[in-house]
């Protein structure tokens, strides 16, 4: 138990190290390709994550994986709010950023909180980093309440992003060349992400029925340059993407399935 507990805060220590103490992210690269970029990619990590969460004033909110405390600062004035990571330095910057937050440094699969205890449940980006992805769930269906809600934001296993990582791992596989940490990252992700049926199939058996879910696309399947001429070229290629309606496709009913993310609410029964 000690030793599964450690590695998992060693690894989390190594993505805490992409923010600085002020939570501000350390490697972001400010040009217009990022830009857009983030633009695209944050619609749905925060905007429809936000709508699928539906908070009400007197909630008990719980973000499992919060980070930097992106969504405790977002709700800490209408609700009680509550901040799980296992990272010391993800906490530290949450204790900064959301003052009025409750904050735990703990293990997602081991919440140190009561039975049904919390009417909201959020998980951003964090499910595909979590060991046992079961025990998580059933740790979640725990401490929510009857009725009680869970969304999560993660990579879909199906999608056209994990496809391109996966070309790009096997590109440097071929070249012999040794694994970055970014590298290890991609590998990670795409190897834990699961498609909707997976997550379905999980949910149900620990008692959370999908309620609701849709995608989210931010990659285009064209190479991201970000000087010069194809860096101009890249810019039209977003802007392109997003005149055409990219931001909507995740709704749609056969495309959703191949998003780069998918945006699921559960429901505990």
């Amino acid at each position: 138990m000690k030793e599964e507990k450690d590695s998992k805060r060693a690894w989390m220590g190594v993505l805490a190290d992409y923010y600085d103490v002020d939570g501000k992210e350390k490697k972001l690269i400010e040009n217009a390709v990022m830009e857009k970029w983030r633009n695209l990619h944050y619609y749905g990590r925060r905007e429809i994550v936000k709508e699928m969460l539906d908070i009400r004033e007197g909630n008990v909110f719980l973000d499992c994986g919060c980070g930097t405390g992106r969504f405790l600062t977002e709700f800490e004035r209408a609700c009680l709010t509550i901040g799980v990571d296992i990272s010391n330095k993800y906490c530290h910057i949450s204790r900064r950023k959301a003052p009025n937050s409750l904050i735990i440094q703990g293990d997602i699969e081991y919440l140190p909180l009561k039975d049904e205890s919390v009417d909201v449940c959020v998980m951003v980006y964090t499910f595909v980093y979590v060991p046992n992805k079961a025990k998580a769930l059933k740790e979640i269906h725990r401490v929510l309440k009857r009725d009680g809600k869970l969304v999560i934001f993660d990579p879909n296993r199906l999608g056209l992003r994990n496809f391109l990582r996966n070309l790009q791992l096997i590109k440097r596989k071929m070249s012999g060349d040794e694994f970055s940490p970014s590298d290890i990252n991609r590998l990670l992700v795409t190897s834990h992400s699961l498609n909707i049926f997976g997550f379905k199939k999980m949910a149900s058996e620990v008692g959370l029925k999908c309620d609701s879910w849709c995608g989210n696309f931010d990659t285009i399947p064209f190479p991201m340059f970000e000087k010069g001429f194809l860096g101009k070229v890249t810019i039209f290629l977003f802007w392109l993407w997003e005149k055409l309606g990219c931001k909507k496709w995740g709704r749609l009913p056969f495309i959703r399935y191949f998003s780069d993310f998918l945006i699921i609410r559960f429901v505990k029964y």
